[in-house]
């Protein structure tokens, strides 16, 4: 089980980084962004901190 901590984002990421993360996130289908067909979404985590990153779309079947 992974325990995920608070987004604590490092001092030396630049301010287009930060404006990204925080942001919105969505598939990219064509050529369109679009949420996940059924609305699953999933967390990105800092291999080396095991820290949020980012809550993204997760693509599914119907999205495919």
């Amino acid at each position: 089980m992974t325990t995920v901590l608070p987004t604590v984002l490092p001092d030396a990421l630049g301010d287009a980084a930060r404006e990204f993360i925080a942001g919105t996130h969505d598939l990219l289908i064509g050529s369109e962004r679009v949420q996940a067909a059924d609305g699953r979404t999933f967390l990105t985590l800092d291999p080396a901190s095991g820290r949020e990153i980012a809550t993204v779309p997760q693509g599914g079947a119907e999205d495919v």
